[in-house]
């Protein structure tokens, strides 16, 4: 059984707070397959992207009211197979002059 306890490891991370995420998580969720209809050709894909944009929405909306709850800001875009390629050889790099 796993013991992990978020709020041991990292202090800011309460039972309290957690809570609150995951209340905001659970309500935005429900909320949204409440409105999921199959029949007019909404698919699990859809759902699942509408589920994945209103809960970022909600815990923005809950940072500008919480002071212990901060967004950090997102990289832009993604990055091209060549970037991604870029990354993966300097983390090597680094893994490899870090372990010698």
């Amino acid at each position: 059984m796993n013991t992990f306890e978020p709020w041991v490891a990292y202090p800011p991370l309460t039972q309290v707070r957690l809570s609150a995420i995951a209340t905001i998580l659970r309500d935005v969720r429900q909320k949204t397959a409440d409105k999921h209809e199959a029949e007019d050709g909404d698919s699990e894909w859809s759902l699942g992207c509408r589920i994945y944009s209103r809960s970022c929405f909600a815990i923005r909306q809950a940072a500008a009211n919480c002071d212990w709850l901060t967004i950090l800001p997102e990289k832009e875009g993604l990055p091209t197979t060549e970037e991604a390629e870029k990354e993966a050889e300097k983390e090597t790099r680094n893994r490899d002059v870090n372990s010698q």
